[in-house]
């Protein structure tokens, strides 16, 4: 079952990057059209069927009476380090992971920078000389999104 969920996650990856770059459009300079269309609609419609058409997988059977029983033991950590050690260890743990998730909620999750070396020759199309009306225009900071 947990198979099926393999895609769901890329509908926020994009639903992110259409976001990024409509921020980018400053009209009459620079012109960006970005939407989510048909094939998204019917990606997500499959992410959804998967994840549900799984749920009508049945789970395997418990252990019959019949079948011989497994001698259980407890987990090796447990058996080594005892049960308060492990307590402590998962509070410490839970705490790192409070502190890191409240720093990436604060922090940009995608980012677009563009790098202006491609534009002028030898790389790019603009000969040197029009590196002066870029920075006038602040076409950089204009294709800057958080």
């Amino acid at each position: 079952q947990h198979r099926s969920k393999w895609a769901s996650p890329d509908i926020f990856a994009y639903t992110m990057l259409v976001y990024l770059i409509r921020n980018l459009d400053h009209d009459p300079l620079i012109l960006t059209a970005a939407q989510l269309d048909i094939g998204f609609v019917c990606f997500c419609a499959f992410c959804v069927c998967a994840t549900v058409s799984a749920l009508g997988f049945p789970l395997p059977e418990a252990q019959d009476d019949k079948m011989p029983m497994v001698e259980v033991r407890q987990p090796f950590l447990l058996r080594c380090m005892g049960k308060y050690v492990i307590a402590l260890v998962a509070t410490v743990l839970a705490a790192g992971f409070a502190y890191l998730l409240f720093l990436g909620v604060q922090r940009p999750v995608m980012a677009f920078r563009i790098n202006e070396r491609p534009l002028y020759k030898p790389y790019g199309p603009l000969p040197k000389e029009a590196k002066a009306a870029v920075d006038i225009l602040d076409v950089p900071n204009m294709l800057k999104s958080d």
